[in-house]
Parts: C-alpha cells; structure tokens; sequence
C-alpha cells in the first residue's frame, strides 16, 4: 500500500471512529457503555450487536480451473477482507466474505459477472465511481472479452486490494453512519 493510500486509510478509520464515538463523549446517548471483551480487539468474535459488511466475489471456474486474471484478483480479494475484517472489528463490523463461482452457462449468458466484486449490496465500480469495460481474456474463458475497471485513468484487469480496501472503507462508512443514527437521541 502507498503512502498516501495509507494516510486515506488512517483519516478514514480516524473520521469513522469520531463519528462513533463523539456523541457518547459528548453524553449524547442514552445507551450504556457496553464492557471491554477480555479478547484481543482483532480476535473478537461477531456478536447481534455487531454490523455485518459482506464481500462477494465471483468468476467463472471450470474443474476447479479459473483465468489468471481472476486467480490474482482471489488473491487480491483475500488480502482486502483479511485488512479489513482486522481494521473493522474492533468498531464493531464483522467483515465475511463469500466466493461464487460461474458455470460456463452462466458466463456465456453474461462474461461481465465473472471477476464481480460486490461490497455490501453495490458493486465495487459504484463505490469507487469507477466505470466496467472488457479486454480479451484466456484460460477458461477463452478468447471472451473479460470485466475489467476504470478507475482515475487507469484500466484495471486484476482488480487490486487497494481498490477493494478502499470501497470496504466506504461501505463501513455508511453502515456506521447507519448504526449512528439509530442508536443516538433525537
């Protein structure tokens, strides 16, 4: 991760945790403290009270076979859910993630959803104001031109943990805003 990705990552964590908690500071809410979990923050188990930010990935995969260019977005992906399900437990987000795979039937119906990344219930291209295009592909999926993200200029076919990270920082946002909301006085 950059420098400057890291110092986005940091403000964003910084900009969340204000949020959470400035207004129990502040003696703004009704709910009582809750106790502190003898467990270690990044080993903490999901609880009812905690949000839950679901990451889905899917590809195409054939006798257990998928495309280079999804085989290191797996690796992509799982390096994002593991930063971020570490980075968001202890303010009260549980991260999963679920892997999908395409059968043939189904990406040739659509090449577009093989390489999918959904945070939360929208697609990562959403969150980042990225746009989806395609380039041909190989392996399993042929000669088909493939999913592929624009994002700042740039043409992703492996879809970076950085980006993932990213769009995960987002998606927690706006489930804590939610949390927020809920749980403070009128």
């Amino acid at each position: 991760m950059s420098k400057q990705s890291l110092r986005v990552f940091r403000n964003i964590i910084v900009a969340i945790s204000i949020s959470i908690f400035w207004p129990t500071m502040m003696g703004w809410c009704q709910n009582p403290p809750q106790e502190k979990s003898p467990t270690p923050p990044g080993e903490q188990k999901p609880n009812s009270n905690m949000k839950t930010l679901t990451i889905q990935w899917q590809r195409l995969k054939i006798d257990d076979a998928t495309c280079p260019r999804c085989g290191t977005t797996e690796q992509e992906v799982d390096k994002a859910y593991m930063s971020l399900k570490q980075s968001l437990n202890p303010l009260g987000i549980n991260v999963a993630l679920e892997k999908k795979a395409l059968d043939l039937a189904a990406f040739k119906k659509n090449p577009s959803q093989s390489n999918l990344i959904m945070i939360g219930k929208k697609p990562l291209e959403e969150w980042l104001k990225a746009h989806t295009g395609e380039s041909s592909c190989c392996g399993p999926c042929g000669d088909t031109e493939c999913r592929t993200i624009e994002t700042q200029g740039k043409i992703y076919e492996t879809i970076p943990a950085e980006l993932i990270i990213k769009a995960g920082l987002m998606a927690a946002g706006e489930l804590l805003n939610t949390k927020a909301s809920q749980s403070c006085c009128p």
